[in-house]
């Protein structure tokens, strides 16, 4: 759930089969900052014949720096 201000719905059924939906305010907060766990070394390799200056180039997704950074929001590693 992102963070702010959000609306969520309480669900209530009893034992009559009775059934309640109540709206409720969220205030969602993150105090807990994400933790980035990076690689120290990164080898890329640029092919070409570098003839012309800023021809070559290398694209490099961040996924390749990451070593297991997450976040304890969504409890889930980003890495491999």
């Amino acid at each position: 759930m992102p963070e702010g201000i959000q609306i969520g719905y309480i669900n209530a059924i009893d034992c009559c089969g009775n059934i309640t939906k109540k709206r409720v305010v969220l205030n969602v907060v993150d105090r807990v900052p994400p933790q980035a766990i990076c690689r120290s070394v990164t080898t890329v390799s640029i092919n070409g014949n570098q003839t012309l200056t800023g021809s070559n180039l290398a694209k490099v997704r961040a996924e390749s720096f990451d070593e297991g950074s997450l976040d304890n929001a969504n409890h889930t590693s980003t890495s491999k």
